[in-house]
């Protein structure tokens, strides 16, 4: 009877917790709910605001930057880009038929020299004979950075940022920080990028320029990423790791800098500018067999993908070991081509896991189909940056036609906001191995890392490669450079900190409380996580 009591009143206990967390979740529903209606209310009062913008004296265009509302805090914020620290700023507005600024009357059109920084404004507008609208405007400047600017056709970003897919033409600017144009050229499009970052506030953008320029010594090309950091409160995160792969001699490792991005004058934030992973010259160059190039045998661009990208990519395979694999270019790859990477895929995948390293049908030693530096040095960065997508997403490898090579190659780096800590409490872990990172709910592991680690030949090359060229490139990171770029990028990651302050953060990831804050834990993780390596 004791046991049965025990048993009733542990069941009514479950059903109990169960409804408080219903009633819970209800009511945190119902506050955000209420608090989107406050901000939709609140931000559906400045139509005169709305017509207000601001242009750098002494470019050549007009940025028409607008103001950004902080309906929380109650102030209007006016985020400069760099070049503009020290000039005069243009103003321009509609409807009002007065504006006053602290009381002293301005008109349209007005060179505003005398305007301080990090100083609250009484902005009123008067309209009808009557003060319309009444905003504290404060104005911010970004430092060291240049500034990216993007102009759509329609001169807003509804349509493209609804869904993935969409694109819409229009303009582009890249301006240095001290004002020279970096490129100006017509926007063959801007759409969206990224998989779960697409779904944060923060969105990351991929864009075409009419023509290809070469954008801060990066390479000629078209086509461009903009990517957002929405997880990174640091935005150090790719930056680093993107650079230790280069020094590494890591081949076709994207470059990459930041800048603050301007959507139709509106401040979007701080950003990097990044190379695209793709086959061309100065990027992934390998023969392009969209460009008509014919030899069965390369070059290719894949990537390993988890089953939820795997299934809407256009051209895949799966290996036997249950690794699935997107073929990048050819986009669209015929039968026979599928059939010949994917074949020789699967000889690799046989000799890796065979015990001794040999295929068992070809003879073949894992090493005479990969070529072990690369392969070595991917594993040593997805294993030093503790990246959890290591064994599920964004792992890139490319084969050469066999005229050139026959080997397949690890690379290049890609996406990595989601590591250094990140992630879930395993990830941010400073001590221990990725190795045993679960791949996807069927239980399956990344079949490829594991059985390399457990070559003696491959393992031996890792921990040379690691002693002689990564673990000083990781003491020069963690000794200097986190703190120079801390230095460099503060004043525009502080803007971003409060343009995006109010998102909401995805519960698996480290929210601090401060800039300074989220870089000492990037900083205080890779140093524990080298000792511990």
């Amino acid at each position: 009877n004791m046991k049965k009591f025990r048993i009733i009143r542990e069941g009514a206990l479950c059903v109990t917790l169960l409804l408080i967390a219903f009633l819970a979740a209800g009511w945190v529903w119902e506050e955000e709910k209420l608090k989107e209606e406050e901000k939709r209310n609140w931000l559906e009062e400045h139509l005169y605001l709305d017509a207000l913008s601001f242009s750098v004296e002494g470019t050549n265009f007009d940025e028409k930057i607008k103001c950004w509302p902080d309906w929380t805090g109650g102030r209007i914020y006016v985020f400069l880009p760099s070049y503009a620290a020290g000039k005069p700023l243009t103003m321009e507005w509609e409807y009002a038929e007065r504006l006053t600024i602290d009381g002293e009357e301005k008109e349209s059109g007005t060179v505003w020299k005398e305007y301080e920084l990090d100083r609250e404004y009484a902005f009123c507008f008067e309209d009808e004979g009557a003060v319309q609208e009444s905003w504290t405007v404060v104005f911010l400047c970004s430092r060291n950075l240049p500034a990216a600017w993007v102009y759509t056709d329609s001169g807003s970003m509804d349509f493209v940022d609804e869904s993935w897919g969409n694109r819409e033409s229009g303009l582009f600017y890249l301006v240095n920080a001290d004002g020279t144009m970096e490129c100006m050229d017509g926007l063959t499009y801007i759409k969206g990028r990224g998989n779960t970052t697409w779904g944060q506030d923060k969105k990351p953008y991929s864009v075409k320029l009419e023509s290809g320029h070469d954008l801060f010594g990066m390479g000629v090309s078209r086509r461009w990423e903009l990517l957002a950091n929405a997880y990174d409160g640091s935005n150090l995160r790719n930056q680093l790791v993107f650079e230790m792969a280069q020094e590494a001699g890591m081949a076709y490792t994207p470059q990459a800098t930041w800048v603050d991005l301007y959507l139709n004058g509106e401040y979007q934030g701080l950003y990097q500018i990044s190379e695209k992973v793709e086959v061309g010259n100065g990027r992934v160059e390998i023969a392009d067999q969209e460009a008509g190039y014919g030899d069965l045998t390369g070059g290719y661009l894949f990537l390993m993908e988890d089953a939820s990208r795997y299934e809407t990519a256009v051209s895949r395979f799966t290996t036997e070991g249950h690794q699935t694999m997107v073929i990048k270019s050819p986009e669209i790859a015929g039968e026979e081509q599928i059939e010949y990477l994917s074949g020789l895929v699967q000889e690799f995948e046989d000799a890796v896991t065979a015990p001794d390293g040999v295929n068992p049908e070809t003879g073949k030693f894992f090493t005479e189909y990969i070529d072990l530096d690369s392969f070595a040095m991917k594993y040593l960065v997805e294993e030093i940056t503790k990246n959890s997508d290591a064994v599920t997403n964004s792992q890139y490898f490319y084969k050469q036609p066999e005229s050139v090579s026959g080997l397949l190659y690890a690379g290049p780096v890609w996406d990595y906001d989601n590591a250094l800590g990140h992630t879930d409490e395993e990830a941010m872990d400073p001590v221990g191995l990725m190795l045993d990172r679960i791949r996807s709910d069927d239980g399956i592991s990344n079949l490829w890392y594991g059985s390399l680690c457990a070559q003696p030949v491959f393992m031996e090359r890792v921990k040379e490669l690691y002693r002689d060229v990564f673990a000083p490139i990781l003491e020069t990171i963690i000794q200097e450079r986190i703190d120079e770029y801390r230095e460099r990028i503060r004043v525009s990651a502080t803007l971003d900190w409060i343009r995006w302050k109010d998102t909401n953060k995805d519960f698996r990831y480290r929210v601090c409380d401060s800039y300074d804050a989220y870089v000492d834990y990037l900083q205080e993780f890779l140093r524990q996580r080298k000792d511990f390596l």
